[in-house]
């Protein structure tokens, strides 16, 4: 079926890896085999053709840490050191005269 060994026997270690495989490997073939025979059986061709059709959705695993270099590159106001950049365009320590 592809499942992968580790989530098989239950081990707690470094399961994130096969987690991942069995979703893309397992999972993901299995609800498009579903979607492609719903649409075949409760779908006709005319309406099929007009874009109506059965969408499946597999439960979504992330992890925080896989996608925390996404979310960073998507704060584009935000500088390295993680300031406003209209704080970063102001300059340095204020010098009061």
């Amino acid at each position: 079926m592809g499942i992968p060994i580790a989530l098989l026997h239950g081990d707690m270690a470094d399961v994130e890896k096969p987690t991942r495989n069995y979703m893309t490997f397992c999972i993901d073939p299995f609800l498009k085999k579903i979607r492609d025979e719903l649409n075949a059986k409760m779908i006709d061709k005319k309406e099929f053709l007009a874009g109506k059709k059965v969408e499946t959705k597999r439960a979504s695993y992330s992890n925080m840490f896989d996608v925390a270099t996404a979310v960073d590159k998507y704060k584009y106001f935000i500088i390295k050191n993680y300031q406003e950049s209209s704080e970063a365009i102001k300059g340095g320590e204020k010098n009061e005269a």
